[in-house]
């Protein structure tokens, strides 16, 4: 670290483990990543994102907010999924430094939650009845709609089908306040003074 930089604000890195993961991210949190200090970085898998979050905290000494899947509804093996994660983060920074939020079960969830949002990305509404079909298997159900919109589910395509859409009313809600709130109170965050 440079002399003199002790006070400038640490970047916050939001990490994921995946490249459509990480599209969506973006546009939910995009106001808040038009900060240079904020960076949304997608990896291949789960570990492989646990493992960019370590480095970021270990080496880089820069504050992590990791967003993963659980991959599963069952209370058991998403808090299971969560400790183990925290454990290993504990193990490189203390917690002041990063924040886990695990997606129940995937972050596609939290789109397919919001009728509103469907209509307005897919033009479709789905019933009360469809809507819970498709929280049976979110991400087979997110590539379906992008089929119907005949593209296929790719970052690209989410960028398009979201460019100069308003993510206003998901961002209010939970997780995505959450997350939002995450960033503002790591983005306080100064750089540790050079030792």
């Amino acid at each position: 670290m440079t002399p003199g930089m002790e006070n400038e604000p640490m970047k916050v890195y939001v990490v994921t483990e995946g490249k459509t993961e990480a599209a969506w991210l973006r546009w939910l949190l995009a106001p808040e990543l038009m900060d240079e200090n904020v960076e949304c970085h997608a990896r291949d898998g789960q570990s492989s994102a646990v493992s960019m979050a370590c480095t970021i905290l270990g080496v880089h000494l820069e504050p992590v907010i990791l967003v993963v899947d659980s991959d599963t509804t069952d209370p058991g093996k998403v808090a299971d999924v969560d400790q183990v994660i925290r454990a290993i983060l504990g193990r490189v920074a203390p917690e002041s430094m990063w924040r886990l939020y695990v997606a129940v079960p995937v972050i596609e969830s939290w789109i397919l939650s919001d009728t509103r949002l469907l209509k307005e990305l897919f033009g479709v509404a789905p019933s009360s009845r469809e809507k819970s079909r498709l929280q049976q298997n979110p991400k087979a159900a997110m590539a379906k709609l992008f089929q119907q919109a005949h593209t296929t589910y790719t970052p690209k395509a989410i960028q398009e089908v979201t460019e100069n859409k308003g993510a206003s009313h998901l961002r209010e809600t939970e997780p995505v306040r959450t997350i939002r709130h995450y960033i503002k109170e790591l983005a306080t965050l100064s750089s540790p003074a050079v030792r």
